[in-house]
């Protein structure tokens, strides 16, 4: 179950790697490469629903909440270099975080919504005047 959590955690990193624009050099690279995967309009809900449930039986693993903790540590250590002040990083980060849920859970926005938000938030990281 571990390898599982491990794997799952590895894979989420390299998606949003994957989606950091090699033009964009500007503050907060890395929080919208994570907007785009969190919050993806074209993100297949069986897929995440079922992602949800596995979550759910590894939450039942002791070594994989150290292993999630982990990971929120390296996330937070590696969003904090990205530029961005903090209040609008966890803003976007916590929103992104709150669109993907309803995509796991199976209550998704509607149609044109998901896109509306990902852009706002994708906004907010160019717009900040902290």
């Amino acid at each position: 179950m571990t390898a599982l959590a491990v794997r799952m955690v590895h894979e989420f990193r390299h998606e949003v790697e994957e989606r950091v624009e090699a033009d964009d050099a500007g503050p907060g690279r890395l929080v919208r490469a994570y907007v785009r995967v969190s919050v993806d309009p074209a993100a297949d809900q069986t897929l995440a629903q079922e992602r949800q449930a596995l979550e759910v039986i590894l939450g039942t693993v002791a070594e994989v909440h150290e292993i999630w903790r982990a990971d929120s540590r390296w996330w937070k250590d590696a969003l904090a270099t990205d530029g961005l002040p903090e209040l609008t990083r966890d803003l976007v980060i916590a929103a992104a975080d709150g669109v993907w849920a309803t995509v796991e859970w199976g209550d998704p926005y509607p149609p044109g919504r998901t896109e509306a938000l990902r852009d706002r938030l994708l906004a907010l990281t160019h717009e900040w005047g902290e």
